[in-house]
């Protein structure tokens, strides 16, 4: 996903932006867990990166399933209550996957559309993951020459430092994603409004 022009082809300009993000059951916020914050800040960041009012981004939380209090607000019911507000034009993006799948084709893509339409609702369109665009590969290729750094000049490298991740004390190792030098806080390598600086977290 990208912030460059992303909507200048659709021919119409998004009111809302939908900012959805897989959610977790309340408990694991309400213990501790610092996802929804992750979630929040990433949501804030793309705000100011697009330059938009914090009334046109909406955070929602997809993709809830049993008996318990998930994470809110819930995308289906945003998405719902958009056209009853005066709301006709969404655009929609997952910023927890680097490559679209059945979540976020079936449940975003496809499944909200027809709910904003029948609501109401004109014209939904949902940004696309970066999945294999050429920016994307470069970025992912880039990653892995640093990781590997030294270890196909020593043949027992590559062995020591999968034992190291594995080791049952360590934490396993994340990225950090900068924006114009502002870290993106994300719970594992996901895609961002622009790729620029990766480091260790």
């Amino acid at each position: 996903m990208t912030t460059q022009n992303p909507f200048g082809s659709k021919g119409w300009t998004p009111e809302r932006l939908v900012v959805s993000f897989h959610g977790l059951p309340k408990e694991y916020f309400e213990k501790g867990d610092p996802y929804h914050c992750h979630c929040a800040k990433t949501a804030r960041l793309l705000t100011e990166k697009l330059g938009w009012g914090e009334d046109r981004v909406v955070m929602a939380f997809q993709s809830r399933f049993g008996p318990k209090e998930w994470l809110q607000p819930y995308a289906d019911e945003t998405i719902r209550a958009l056209p009853g507000q005066g709301v006709k034009n969404v655009a929609m993006i997952s910023p927890g996957f680097v490559a679209d799948c059945v979540e976020t084709l079936e449940e975003l893509a496809i499944g909200l559309e027809e709910e904003f339409h029948a609501a109401g609702g004109e014209n939904f369109a949902y940004v696309p993951c970066l999945n294999d665009s050429p920016g994307h590969v470069d970025f992912l290729a880039g990653v892995v020459r640093r990781e590997l750094t030294g270890a196909l000049e020593e043949p027992d490298a590559l062995p020591r430092m999968v034992d190291a991740h594995q080791g049952p004390a360590r934490r396993p190792r994340g990225l950090s994603i900068e924006v114009d030098g502002v870290p993106l806080a994300l719970d594992e390598l996901s895609e961002t409004v622009e790729i620029a600086v990766v480091s260790e977290r």
